[in-house]
């Protein structure tokens, strides 16, 4: 079991691309050397497991290895793809055979978009009837507007509209849409205008942008409550003002909601929902020799009263029904109204949970903690519940576990503390047992997990120009922080080694990259308890929790490996050539996708410098950093170096032809 992390410059590559990767591994529990890993492209081995993707750790078709170095637990290196099928592959690391980190790469022979669409809108959200202006531009990646550029765009979400326009001289264009009342809507709708490039340029150019759409200009909520056949229903009514939404504070997207609405008529009616069976059939028990009849439940739905009220000056109504506790049965209410506008609003609410049909009861054992995240040193504490009410009585076991028990301890309290210590780093899981002198009840266990922000480092980089022209040399300062709970500041981080991976901002148009190497680094880490036996069997329903197989052993709920959505990064060809010269001055030849991908240490203070070579594209290059330092701290950051020229010519050409082709 290791400390892990894999990076490469990208996840999209062409044939013949070369993938290269930067990596950290190192033993979690021993002081284990580790000298040497083999660094493979395989066969694509992903497999679903337990809702997310994992690596099949059985043996894919390696088509290319190398063996990379690993000093004090980095290595870095690159392998040349042997004109690879269109498709996906893994990227493996491995001591051994043993596959130690992986990821995955798609080869595909792309062609990379010229320029970009942006799109915003001078709001967020709107009433229906309400007017929103877009504005739409076009540029190459570096910023130059892409001018009398024809567009194509549309309107979804409540309705479809689509039409086009053409880019000024600037390479923006706006465009108005007011949205109109559909019949049978209501409340909040998501609108979406999407704009895309009318000629077949190259690559996929297009940008779209979600917006909110308020059916009704005010907001009713309904709380029911049933208890000993009494019900109650609530209801509260404000308008809605769409200010604080469409200010700059995201924290005030929740303070929508403005004055009571007073006088506000409701009406509704009650059902009684009985749940029935029916004879389906029948089938013959041959253990038992018997005819058994089977059946089909269903629910029996029939109108119990009618309700009215009306809001009060505080824009509240209550209402209180008798409604008769008897088996089998649940009520429901179905209410109208209209907001200010005239519109129509019609909601459904159940009395109590909804009650659905079960041959079983239901109990539901859990450990319970008030935080889910610590910080080394914190108290952690639990208690073992059923539902909402403590566990009383009996005696209890609780066992901790990362990889295999570490420990564990027999109590006569509901109530468990121990401490958030080096061994629960990056998490832990703390299960219990109750014995009630008959049976052994299992509960949900709880993961501690440590607070992996008091771990993060910051990254700062500064560029020596604002601006370069294809083939210069771009220098830059780098600059690493965390916060010292001791100095209560901002401090330079130590002992950090960092990978800056430099790629084509127009590729990630077409396959974006997402990283977070605090959270990579930290991933979750199975409990390693492979199964559980009781002496005492316990046939009630839900007292066992779910298990399923896996790597590391059986694990509940989270995966064994994560992958993300997007995989980490990854480097190509760092070949440079000097760009020729003609009569007319500099030839652009040297075009890349990755302008550059290597590792620096950082001095003792957080700071470094590294100088690099611009490739001819004219565009804006991502610069990635992703660090981590001797004492397991982490962090990402990227940043951006635009390169152009007054006058340049952007082409689209095919990379083979055919002899007589044009």
């Amino acid at each position: 079991m290791y400390w892990r992390y894999l990076q490469s410059d990208r996840n999209l590559y062409l044939p013949n691309d070369t993938v290269s990767v930067w990596g950290f591994l190192k033993s979690r529990y021993t002081d284990e050397k580790i000298n040497e890993v083999t660094l493979e492209i395989a066969s694509n081995n992903w497999f679903y497991f337990d809702y997310k993707f994992a690596p099949n750790m059985g043996d894919g078709t390696a088509y290319e290895s190398i063996k990379l170095k690993v000093v004090n637990g980095f290595y870095e290196g690159g392998l040349e793809l042997p004109n690879l099928e269109p498709g996906s592959y893994q990227v493996n690391v491995k001591m051994g055979k043993e596959i130690v980190s992986s990821t995955y790469i798609q080869v595909e022979k792309y062609v990379k978009p010229e320029y970009k669409i942006e799109v915003t809108a001078d709001k967020k959200a709107i009433f229906i009837g309400e007017p929103i202006q877009f504005k739409a531009k076009t540029a190459f990646f570096e910023g130059t507007p892409v001018a009398n550029l024809e567009v194509n765009y549309n309107f979804s979400g409540l309705d479809y509209q689509e039409g086009n326009f053409k880019t000024n001289q600037m390479g923006e264009n706006t465009i108005d849409y007011t949205p109109q009342y559909v019949e049978g809507y209501q409340g909040t709708q998501y609108g979406y205008f999407s704009a895309y490039a009318t000629l077949p340029e190259s690559g996929q150019i297009s940008a779209s942008k979600e917006f909110q759409i308020y059916v009704n200009n005010i907001e009713v909520q309904f709380t029911t409550t049933l208890k000993d056949g009494k019900g109650v229903l609530n209801a509260e009514v404000h308008k809605i003002d769409l200010t604080p939404l469409n200010d700059e504070d995201p924290e005030n997207d929740s303070s929508y909601l403005s004055n009571p609405v007073p006088g506000l008529p409701i009406s509704g009616i009650v059902y009684r929902n009985e749940w029935k069976k029916r004879e389906i059939g029948q089938y013959y028990d041959f253990i038992n020799k018997v005819i058994v009849p089977q059946y089909d439940y269903y629910t029996d739905k029939t109108v119990f009263q009618n309700v009215t009220t009306n809001t009060d000056a505080a824009g509240k109504a209550i209402v209180n029904l008798q409604l008769p506790e008897d088996k089998n049965v649940y009520y429901t209410v179905e209410l109208s109204t209209q907001d200010l506008s005239g519109r129509s609003m019609k909601f459904e609410q159940y009395f109590g949970e909804m009650w659905q049909y079960s041959p079983y009861d239901y109990n539901r054992f859990y450990l319970k903690s008030e935080k889910e995240t610590f910080s080394v040193g914190d108290s952690v504490d639990v208690q073992f519940m059923n539902n909402e009410e403590p566990v009383t009585g009996g005696s209890f076991l609780y066992v901790s576990a990362q990889n295999g028990i570490y420990g564990y301890e027999v109590s006569n309290s509901s109530k468990y503390n121990t401490t958030f210590d080096g061994q629960f780093v990056p998490n832990a899981e703390i299960s219990g047992v109750y014995f009630n002198g008959k049976t052994y009840i299992p509960a949900e266990s709880f993961n501690a997990r440590l607070d992996v922000e008091n771990n993060r480092i910051v990254f700062t980089a500064e560029l020596n120009q604002a601006t370069y022209k294809p083939g210069e040399t771009a220098v830059v300062s780098l600059k690493a922080t965390i916060f010292s709970k001791a100095t209560n500041s901002t401090i330079g981080a130590k002992g950090v080694s960092v990978n800056i991976s430099i790629v084509d901002e127009a590729l990630f148009q077409l396959s974006d990259q997402s990283i977070d190497t605090l959270e990579v680094l930290f991933e979750w880490v199975p409990s390693g308890i492979n199964s559980t036996y009781g002496s005492h069997k316990n046939d009630g329903y839900n007292s066992m929790r779910p298990m399923v197989a896996g790597m590391g052993g059986m694990v509940k709920e989270e995966a064994a490996y994560d992958m993300a959505s997007e995989a980490p990064a990854m480097n190509a060809s760092r070949e440079s050539s000097e760009s020729q010269k003609s009569d007319g001055g500099a030839i652009r030849s040297e075009f890349k996708d990755t302008a550059f991908f290597t590792s620096i240490k950082l001095d003792e203070n957080g700071l470094g410098t590294f100088s690099f070579k611009l490739p001819d594209n004219v565009t804006s290059w991502r610069m990635t950093f992703a660090g981590i330092s001797e004492e397991l701290m982490a962090g990402t950051n990227i940043e951006q170096c635009i390169v152009t020229l007054p006058y340049f010519i952007n082409t689209t050409l095919n990379t083979t032809y055919l002899e007589g082709d044009q």
